[in-house]
């Protein structure tokens, strides 16, 4: 028995009775009578796929992969046509298509482990190697050791462009208002909070440590943005703003995740050549920034589109927020093609760090969140 679909859709055979297999194969229908039909299997690759977009590229891999799951042979040959082409879209430019290659043997590992007929355990187990790769790629993103903190991610800032910020000191010179924050975590962090007088900066100190802390001048702005950044894998000269994503809230800074902040994406009304090319500048002194978000006080939106503006915090690992928020699949795959550029460059960590590494980030995710606010915007 033998069921056929013409054109682009697929068939199912059987190679004869007894035998139990399942072949996928995507098939296209033939013009005419007489005219053979022509097969693409999984050690076939069309030229084609080349001129695809980079949204096709990905659907045709995943359908690819699904293909001959019960053949070793079939499995290797996809990968190492993924490869192939993985190459040629480096050669062209095309950072976005590189992190295919990696995608491919997870899904292909993947569906091999739930449909395979052969060894599922050896499936099994190359998915989780596969998954650790990506997973030890997404954190050699982070440009930093793990003694960085704040204030000296904003030494690289120029002082054009950002509030004075330093470790916090009892002999400070700021005056009132101001503001104090923990050195090491980001994001919807608890901790930040504006000073008022004496008596809150003393009262602040009965919870955090003074040798721990980061002391940031107060900007008076009620216009908040976050602006995320990306300079491609295969072109080290220009980089170019992602998002532009507006936090409308009363209040400038954000306390952990608060009931009232909207989120909104305004990136094609408030991004402009300057404002990008002001950005790329800044994002240029600090080294290795190839992937982060800034956290940016404006005036108003005309001073923002001419690049003027107050950064008052750079984050190259970037937190994780509950919330919706936008271009998290770009934000995702672009960090983990950086965590492979940084292991090409030498730049990524031995293996002992990397546990460290992982440590340090799940401390951070457990001890600088603000969990009660954070699920208070649910309720």
């Amino acid at each position: 028995m033998q069921r056929s679909y013409r054109g682009s859709r697929w068939s199912r055979g059987s190679k004869g009775r007894g035998q139990r297999q399942r072949s996928y194969r995507w098939s296209r229908g033939s013009k005419g009578r007489g005219q053979r039909q022509r097969s693409y299997r999984a050690i076939d690759i069309s030229p084609e796929i080349y001129i695809l977009p980079v949204g096709s590229l990905m659907q045709y891999y995943f359908i690819l992969s699904t293909i001959n799951m019960s053949s070793y042979t079939a499995a290797y040959s996809t990968l190492i046509s993924i490869l192939t082409i993985t190459i040629y879209a480096a050669i062209a430019g095309d950072d976005g298509v590189l992190l295919l290659f990696l995608l491919n043997i997870a899904g292909l590992a993947g569906l091999a482990m739930l449909f395979g007929n052969r060894s599922p355990e050896r499936y099994a187990k190359a998915f989780i190697i596969v998954m650790i790769i990506v997973w030890i790629l997404f954190l050699n993103a982070v440009p930093y050791d793990l003694n960085t903190n704040k204030a000296s991610v904003m030494e690289y800032i120029p002082d054009t462009h950002k509030p004075f910020t330093a470790m916090y000191s009892p002999t400070h010179t700021l005056g009132y208002p101001l503001i104090l924050k923990p050195a090491i975590c980001s994001r919807i962090s608890k901790g930040v909070k504006i000073i008022r007088n004496k008596k809150e900066e003393d009262s602040y100190f009965t919870e955090y440590d003074p040798k721990e802390t980061v002391i940031q001048e107060y900007i008076p702005y009620a216009n908040e943005v976050g602006i995320l950044y990306e300079r491609h894998l295969t072109n080290d000269d220009h980089g170019s703003i992602v998002s532009i994503t507006v936090k409308e809230s009363s209040n400038k800074i954000k306390e952990g995740c608060r009931n009232g902040v909207t989120c909104i994406d305004r990136t094609s009304a408030l991004n402009s050549p300057k404002l990008n090319n002001v950005v790329d500048s800044i994002s240029r002194k600090i080294p290795h920034f190839y992937l982060g978000r800034y956290d940016v006080l404006y005036e108003n939106e005309d001073e923002l589109r001419d690049g003027n503006f107050y950064i008052v915090e750079a984050n190259a690992q970037m937190g994780f927020d509950l919330r919706p928020f936008v271009h998290f699949e770009r934000w995702f795959f672009a960090r983990t093609l950086m965590g492979l550029k940084n292991m090409l460059k030498g730049r990524g960590y031995s293996t002992q760090s990397l546990l460290r590494l992982s440590h340090h980030t799940v401390s951070n995710c457990i001890t600088c969140r603000d969990w009660e606010k954070i699920f208070s915007c649910y309720t």
